[in-house]
C-alpha cells in the first residue's frame, strides 16, 4: 500500500502560501486602483485616448477586486444593521457600486476610441452628464471606501496589533499624512470647483493647462487622502475596544 502520510503536511504548507499569494494580489490590485483613480481625474491633461484605456483597466480591476473580496462583502451585508460601522460600510459600497455602473454604462455613448466598434448613436448629451456626475461622486465614495477598509485591506491592523509601539507608529504616521495632505486636498477641491460637478452646475471640467501634470496628479492624490481620512479615523473611533 502506498504511503500517504506526507501529503497532509504538504497540503498544510501550501495553504498558507496560497493565502499569502492571494493577499499580495489583493494589495497589488488595490494599489493600482488607487493610482488609476488619481490618474483618471485630470483626463484632459492625460488625453482622452489614455483616459479611456485607463478607464477600461479600472473597470477590469474593480471586477477582480470584487471577486477576490466577495466573502468579506457578503459578510458586510449580512446583518448590516447590527453596528454603525457595518451599516456605513454597506451604504458606501452600495453607492460606490451604483456610480461605478453608471460610469460604465454611460461610457460607450461618449467614447471616441475604446467603444467605437459598438453600433451606438445618440444619447451622448445625457450620457455626458451621467458620466461626469458619476465620476465625481464615484471618486468620493471610492475614497470613503478606501479609508474605511485601509487598515484591514493592507494588513495595517495586524501590524498595529503586533505591539503597542507598532500601533503608535501607525497612528502617528496616519496623523502626519492627514495633516499634510488634507489641507492641500481641500484647497484643490475648492479651487477646481468640484462641487459644481457634483451638483451638475458645470458640464465640462476646467483644468489649468499651465499647471504641470505631476502637480495636478498630486492634487488628485491629496483629494483621495482628504475623502479617505474621515472614514479611516471614524473606523478607528468606532471599532470595538480591546478588553
Amino acid at each position: 500500500m502506498a504511503k500517504v502520510g506526507p501529503i497532509a503536511p504538504l497540503a498544510k504548507a501550501q495553504k498558507p502560501f496560497g493565502n499569502r499569494l492571494k493577499k499580495n494580489l489583493k494589495i497589488s490590485i488595490d494599489l493600482v486602483l488607487i493610482a488609476l483613480l488619481v490618474g483618471q481625474m485630470p483626463y484632459v491633461l492625460v488625453g482622452e485616448k489614455i483616459h479611456e484605456w485607463l478607464g477600461a483597466l479600472f473597470f477590469i480591476l474593480v471586477c477582480v477586486h470584487v471577486q477576490l473580496n466577495r466573502g468579506a462583502q457578503k459578510a458586510i451585508y449580512r446583518r448590516f444593521w447590527s453596528t454603525p460601522l457595518r451599516f456605513l460600510n454597506c451604504l458606501i459600497i452600495t453607492l460606490a457600486g451604483v456610480f461605478f455602473f453608471a460610469l460604465i454604462f454611460s461610457a460607450p455613448f461618449i467614447s471616441k476610441y475604446f467603444f467605437v466598434f459598438l453600433p451606438i448613436s445618440g444619447g451622448a448629451a445625457l450620457a455626458r452628464w451621467v458620466h461626469l456626475l458619476s465620476a465625481y461622486w464615484g471618486f468620493i465614495f471610492f475614497c470613503l471606501h478606501l479609508g474605511l477598509n485601509l487598515e484591514r485591506g493592507f494588513g495595517l491592523a495586524r501590524l498595529a496589533s503586533a505591539s503597542p509601539g507598532a500601533s503608535k507608529t501607525l497612528t502617528v504616521s496616519a496623523l502626519i499624512v492627514t495633516l499634510l495632505f488634507v489641507p492641500v486636498g481641500l484647497k484643490a477641491f475648492i479651487t477646481n470647483d468640484i462641487p459644481a460637478y457634483l451638483f451638475l452646475r458645470q458640464q465640462f471640467p476646467f483644468f489649468d493647462f499651465e499647471l504641470p501634470l505631476w502637480k495636478v496628479l498630486a492634487q488628485s492624490l491629496a483629494m483621495v487622502v482628504t475623502f479617505a481620512a474621515p472614514t479611516f479615523w471614524l473606523r478607528r473611533l468606532l471599532r470595538p475596544k480591546k478588553s
